[in-house]
């Protein structure tokens, strides 16, 4: 198991959108016009982190893919698919995640879909270790 990021997290978020819909747009930046049918746009909305022992963190990651149809009807059946597939990603390093707490809605054509995947950090530090010490001892009786 490698460590795990929000950005491993974003990769194979990205990686399981390309595998079904090859042909369509996937971007990871925001786009405020000229978006064409069929695209996707892949943010973080939020992240939550709380220690755990040691240097240990759960992070829970909230995204939002949005989705440009032609057509409410179109949005609904990308949502109907999402959240099937986007229920358990891989990530780049084949690490599982499984989403929680899908939730999503259509507006004028474009699908906001909502998903989390929550995680366990460990941060990594280097330590510095004490050089040797050398102890000498002599008894004394006085």
């Amino acid at each position: 198991m490698a460590e795990i990021s929000t950005r491993a997290v974003m990769n194979g978020i990205t990686s399981t959108l390309r595998g079904a819909y090859p042909d369509a747009v996937i971007s990871k930046e925001e786009v405020t016009q000229g978006m064409e049918i069929g695209a996707f746009i892949v943010s973080l909305i939020s992240s939550d982190q709380a220690p755990l022992l040691g240097r240990r963190y759960h992070r829970e990651p909230m995204f939002e893919v949005r989705y440009f149809g032609d057509s409410d009807g179109a949005c609904t059946g990308v949502a109907d698919n999402l959240s099937i597939l986007l229920e358990t990603i891989t990530t780049p390093d084949g690490d599982l995640l499984r989403g929680t707490g899908i939730d999503w809605r259509v507006e004028d054509n474009v699908l906001q879909f909502f998903v989390r995947y929550p995680y366990t950090a460990r941060i990594v530090t280097e330590q510095d270790f004490m050089e040797t010490l050398r102890i000498q001892e002599e008894e004394r009786y006085d």
